[in-house]
């Protein structure tokens, strides 16, 4: 007979994953999450004592972290003692969760609704925290396949999914849309749908209300005649083919590609949930059958994924911070021996101070995006190589005129470096192609 433990830990080694469960254990705000689920627990005044709602929620995360079924995460306390102390379980002494315990902890979080809770507690402390602005939003979708097979019980496929075309290959599935912060990239609204729902008909209900502008890629072409005039602004990106068409050696076909590019810049932020979605916590397969329980369970990952992300946040801005202060020293230490205390203190200030410059030359200080700042800067630097005027990017009046129904029929800016020519040109443009801009 072995010693179960004395509760000694002489392991030096630290696992990735256990500097992993170390950070969520910091950030999740388990006590909120707790009073949440509470009113819907069993209360457990007759027969064997509930678990505690601390247990099964973290073993519950758990669960989605690292993609294991009902009965694999039974087994895995026994085999993982990493798992049993995130868990606050002891192996030897305590009874540990069956799989019908853990199924049916689910089954609670999925009759309630409270996926969509945990995701709406998630980003309100993220917002008092500074973390999610609202001020914009960007919308997109993905495909995750489902099980095409037919030998099960019923000898056929999933009912509620449904095969769609993309390209040219067939997927089965479902879709998760998103919507997503324009500034921080975190996740504010999923919603789940059969494959074959076009992206568009759930594009508004992405949206929380809050925001006044909203961006999409080309499939999202038309949002504007759906939604309600002056409800927000859509920056909808420009058909690839139309975009090839664009002849970058005249002035404004240049500045279209150019606000193309910048447009991308912020879109691309939709794209990092579906990274830690897939690559992240594995889930590139629904598990379960029926479009609530996989929702549900794309929804808690989604709420996940924006803690793990406020982590990265953290750990960059800290390896950020020591980098500097460690090249600051260096700066000094390099003054001291040359006898210079004096200009090891200026460069990194010159430089910021530089940006700031040059962002107020551009016009361009109040963007909505830093990104987007960033990249209007780039632009007008290559103004002087007559690539594109510079006086064009002191207009936030001339990217809202870009996506508004008036400018067909509105004056050029005499200040805005368009020849009267062009300002013919300009005004030939069809609406409805203004719409992909």
């Amino acid at each position: 007979m072995t010693q179960i433990g004395l509760g000694l830990d002489l392991s030096t080694k630290r696992t990735r994953k256990r500097e992993f469960l170390e950070e969520m254990r910091r950030v999740v705000p388990w006590s909120k999450l707790i009073a949440l689920i509470k009113p819907h627990y069993p209360k457990g005044k007759t027969g064997r004592p509930p678990f505690p709602i601390a247990t099964m929620l973290q073993i519950h995360f758990m669960q989605q972290w690292f993609g294991q079924s009902d009965p694999a995460m039974e087994e895995a306390p026994y085999d993982v003692p990493l798992y049993r102390d995130f868990a606050g379980l002891d192996g030897g002494m305590t009874r540990l969760p069956y799989e019908s315990t853990i199924l049916l902890f689910r089954h609670l979080l999925e009759t309630h609704g409270l996926a969509v809770q945990m995701l709406a507690l998630v980003n309100e402390i993220l917002s008092e925290k500074g973390l999610m602005l609202k001020a914009g939003s960007v919308v997109d979708a993905t495909l995750i396949s489902a099980p095409s097979s037919t030998k099960n019980a019923s000898r056929a496929r999933d009912p509620e999914m449904h095969e769609t075309k993309k390209g040219n290959q067939w997927y089965f599935g479902m879709e998760a849309h998103i919507g997503v912060d324009a500034e921080s990239g975190l996740v504010h609204t999923v919603i789940g749908t059969a494959a074959n729902v076009h992206d568009i008909n759930v594009a508004e209900a992405l949206l929380h209300g809050e925001e006044a502008d909203v961006y999409a890629d080309a499939g999202y072409q038309g949002i504007q005649t759906r939604c309600a005039a002056g409800s927000v602004h859509w920056h909808v990106a420009m058909k690839p083919c139309r975009r090839r068409q664009l002849n970058l050696s005249d002035r404004l076909d240049a500045i279209f590609d150019q606000i193309e590019h910048l447009k991308a810049g912020i879109r691309a932020k939709v794209e990092h949930p579906f990274r830690i979605l897939k690559q992240q916590f594995g889930y590139t397969k629904t598990r379960y059958q029926g479009l609530i329980k996989n929702t549900a369970q794309i929804t808690t990952l989604f709420a996940l994924g924006n803690l793990w992300r406020r982590v990265r946040h953290c750990a960059m801005f800290e390896t950020c911070q020591r980098r500097r202060h460690e090249s600051r020293q260096t700066q000094v230490a390099t003054a001291e021996k040359r006898g210079d205390r004096g200009t090891s203190m200026f460069p990194a200030r010159l430089q910021r101070g530089s940006q700031t410059v040059n962002a107020q030359k551009a016009g361009c200080a109040d963007l909505p995006s830093s990104r987007f700042r960033r990249g209007a800067i780039r632009a007008a630097q290559r103004s002087s190589e007559g690539i594109m005027p510079i006086e064009l990017i002191d207009a936030n009046r001339f990217l809202d005129m870009l996506g508004s129904a008036q400018l067909k029929h509105a004056p050029v800016p005499e200040d805005c470096g368009i020849t009267r020519a062009e300002s013919l040109k300009f005004h030939c443009i069809n609406y409805s192609h203004l719409n992909t801009l």
